[in-house]
């Protein structure tokens, strides 16, 4: 079955532009965001390692494995497969394996994330770094829950689209981003658990956003902690405030 012209042209416009960037790989001043974002980083690492140590592991968005998981949890004696809309980034990414000695570990294709070419029940982690965003859903999903094993989970970190000042700065940056992107909303977390029984977030980073201009000086890293337990402590007592977080670990087991 062919795809839809719609998607065909979503699909490549994601292709060209993630081309790009890994054929590039230049600075954008969006990074500076990530300077304050350890503590959300360090959950997801520390998550994915304790699911994938020793089991079979696939990697949404796996880009060109210079910031993927996949290597690390090689390192691990987990089997790992990375796909990524880029053929620019999988060439890279194969390349590093072979240079890692991890090609008996780690092997990288091109796919697209919403049609998934692997069996059902073939993975005992699925996990990736800002990529459900990217896709569709209603397709990723089901996708994700076909081939998760029945006592598989899945982890993500993605940015929610609920801060009004956050996402001013997103359309007033729109070169940096692709036109498809969509941060997750709390309907999207609702809607998950159409395809999965368990369905938890972890949110970050509200108050932490203050300290990004101070990230040069020394007192930055203190900072960044008291303010992340600001976080911490108003996302207990206040709810409802967690929708203007940034970002969220998402754990998704039980596939339905």
């Amino acid at each position: 079955m062919q795809p839809s012209p719609k998607l065909a042209d979503r699909v490549e416009r994601e292709r060209t532009f993630h081309n790009a960037l890994f054929s590039e790989r230049h600075r954008t001043p969006t990074d500076r965001f990530y300077s304050i974002t350890r503590r959300s980083y360090d959950l997801y690492v520390r998550s994915i390692e304790q699911l994938g140590a020793n089991k079979r592991v696939l990697e949404l968005g796996c880009g060109d494995g210079s910031c993927a998981s996949a290597f690390d949890l090689a390192k691990l004696s987990a089997k790992v497969t990375g796909i990524d809309i880029s053929d620019v980034a999988i060439e890279k990414a194969n390349r590093r394996a072979l240079e890692l000695h991890f090609e008996d570990r780690a092997h990288f294709e091109t796919m697209n994330a919403e049609a998934l070419a692997f069996p059902s029940n073939t993975f005992d982690l699925i996990c990736g770094t800002g990529i459900l965003h990217h896709l569709d859903l209603s397709k990723v999903l089901p996708e994700i829950s076909r081939t998760l094993s029945p006592t598989g989970s899945a982890v993500f970190i993605e940015p929610l689209g609920h801060n009004p000042l956050i996402e001013l700065y997103r359309w007033a940056t729109p070169k940096f981003r692709t036109p498809d992107e969509h941060p997750l909303r709390m309907a999207d977390l609702k809607n998950a658990r159409r395809y999965f029984a368990a369905v938890e977030a972890n949110f970050f980073h509200l108050n932490t956003l203050a300290a990004v201009p101070l990230r040069r000086f020394r007192a930055f890293a203190s900072l960044v902690k008291t303010l992340d337990n600001i976080d911490e402590v108003l996302f207990r007592a206040i709810p409802a405030i967690k929708r203007f977080a940034w970002l969220i670990v998402l754990f998704l087991g039980r596939p339905r």
